[in-house]
């Protein structure tokens, strides 16, 4: 984390803010976990909390979770900021609003870090329609189907109108999620149809809205 950044935590500095492991003790108010406990969390490195790169650490109770059996501790201590990333962008974005089902999404990046957890809880857990675009690897175009979605898009040989036409009947695609950022927003503003939602995960810069009118 840049030090810019205002919940920098001050130096020196633990840094980190995912982890997974187990419960050595609880204080005397926790009663959801024991010692013995597996759990994950994002519960540090942010303002005044030192972060989870430790042995040990103390974490609020409120942030911390059971870790799912199905899940390693190198599965599980990769996944709580990027699913909560992938998560809050699409339901800020409405994808719970009406019927999921009847929603298309595309997916900027579907198989970075952040975005193919997005395609996967958009098409599994909510059920949508999911598109994602990516390089174009031959890899990449297999892990994004497999992971759900009903196409993969290489971005190098479609333009944006052109995949719109093919996947979204001309109007655009009711969510767009950009975990790519930068100049790619204004694809995303392009893709994206009439009173349709973006959700963009990067950082902020400046781009010229006037493109996409």
């Amino acid at each position: 984390m840049g030090k810019d950044l205002p919940l920098s935590p001050p130096e020196p500095a633990v840094l980190g803010m995912d982890f997974a492991g187990t419960v050595e003790a609880v204080g005397d108010d926790v009663t959801k976990f024991k010692a013995g406990d597996e759990v994950y969390a994002c519960a540090g490195g942010l303002a005044n909390l030192q972060g989870t790169l430790a042995d040990y650490i103390a974490a609020d109770a409120k942030l911390v979770a059971l870790k799912p059996k199905n899940l390693s501790m190198k599965e599980a201590a990769a996944l709580p900021l990027v699913g909560i990333t992938a998560y809050e962008g699409l339901v800020r974005s409405g994808i719970e609003n009406g019927d999921s089902a009847d929603k298309k999404i595309l997916v900027h990046g579907g198989t970075g870090g952040v975005g193919h957890v997005a395609l996967q809880l958009a098409a599994k857990h909510f059920g949508a329609k999911v598109y994602a675009t990516c390089v174009g690897t031959p890899e990449q175009m297999e892990l994004i189907k497999s992971l759900g979605a009903q196409a993969a898009i290489n971005y190098k040989k479609e333009s944006v109108e052109d995949y719109v036409a093919k996947y979204a009947d001309g109007k655009g695609f009711d969510i767009v999620y950009d975990s790519v950022g930068g100049p790619n927003m204004l694809k995303s503003f392009e893709a994206a149809t009439l009173n349709g939602n973006i959700a963009s995960t990067v950082s902020l810069c400046e781009l010229d809205l006037t493109q996409a009118h």
